[in-house]
């Protein structure tokens, strides 16, 4: 991800899709911008680097000017950037800021509390960390991006913050502003042609699990978060079977299936996003099969096949 140097006082700055700079209105208010240039000829919007979807370019607005390795950029004119390249906003004498990595930008978590750290969203990320995952943030099926929390799931767009009560991030999205955003195909779990199949051992110590969706499949083994979803599997059955409106299907209370399954609520986050994990690495931006709202969660895949498993099994 692009990054700017301070060459005085090293301060490090992360380039977001369009990052603008700009000097405050007073001593020690916001800036301008994303970044504050603290000189008196810096302008107020003094330039903006932006990626266009192949490079990154510089755009200058400022009085005083902008310089690019010791080079003033015309007004108004885009000027590409470079590895290395050294910038100087309002006069070449002033601030230098070295180019020290010049890839492409990310979605990314910046920490607004003190002494967090920078978190990179690939796919799926939880906060405030893997060991207590009260909140997910992951791509949805239309590409937009959502906040998963016992409030419920929420749209989230560049500039929102989110994270807990001690812990919070700003969320800035990666891509390219002038480019048409593009997302691989998903797959819901909520359609016809999607069929999950649990072959389970008869003391259920043993969970298997095959997704199958059109002409894929693909047999994720037997691991630890598969009970858990073959009793939430159960519960949609159990619901389909006495003629719940769809909509209603296999939820169930949180607290019931942390009595039914021997794991605490915590424990259970962890083994939901263990399992999405595993879904992502096959099927990309399938998150679906897996829906939370307050207090309550379901599995939304309605073709299941259970084989196996105790006679004396309960459901929810």
């Amino acid at each position: 991800m692009a990054t700017l140097l301070n060459t005085r006082t090293e301060e490090r700055v992360l380039l977001h899709v369009q990052h603008t700079f700009g000097r405050p209105f007073q001593e020690n208010s916001e800036a301008s911008g994303n970044t504050a240039l603290n000189y008196s000829e810096a302008s107020r919007s003094h330039a903006m680097i932006a990626w266009d979807g192949d490079e990154w370019t510089l755009l200058d607005s400022s009085t005083n000017g902008t310089f690019v390795n010791e080079v003033r950029v015309a007004s108004r004119a885009e000027k590409r950037l470079y590895q290395d390249d050294v910038i100087n906003f309002g006069g070449y004498n002033k601030e230098s800021w070295k180019i020290i990595d010049i890839a492409a930008p990310r979605n990314i978590l910046l920490p607004v509390t003190s002494g967090l750290l920078p978190i990179f969203v690939d796919d799926i990320v939880v906060l405030p960390s893997e060991e207590n995952p009260d909140i997910t943030i992951y791509m949805a099926m239309d590409g937009g991006w959502v906040c998963e929390s016992e409030a419920g799931l929420s749209a989230i767009k560049s500039g929102d913050l989110v994270g807990t009560q001690d812990c919070v991030w700003r969320f800035h999205e990666g891509l390219s502003s002038v480019k048409t955003k593009s997302v691989e195909v998903g797959i819901s779990a909520s359609s016809t042609h999607v069929q999950s199949v649990f072959d389970v051992s008869q003391n259920e110590e043993h969970v298997s699990l095959t997704i199958k969706i059109d002409d894929q499949e693909k047999n994720f083994g037997q691991r630890i978060p598969h009970y858990l979803i073959l009793l939430l599997a159960r519960k949609r059955i159990a619901d389909q079977a006495a003629g719940i409106d769809d909509r209603e299907q296999g939820w169930i209370r949180k607290e019931l299936l942390s009595r039914m399954s021997g794991l605490d609520e915590n424990y259970i986050n962890i083994q939901v996003y263990r399992f999405r994990k595993s879904l992502l690495k096959v099927f990309p931006v399938c998150l679906e099969f897996i829906e939370k709202r307050r207090g309550e969660i379901r599995f939304t895949c309605k073709a299941i096949e259970i084989n196996g498993g105790s006679q004396f099994a309960s459901t929810p």
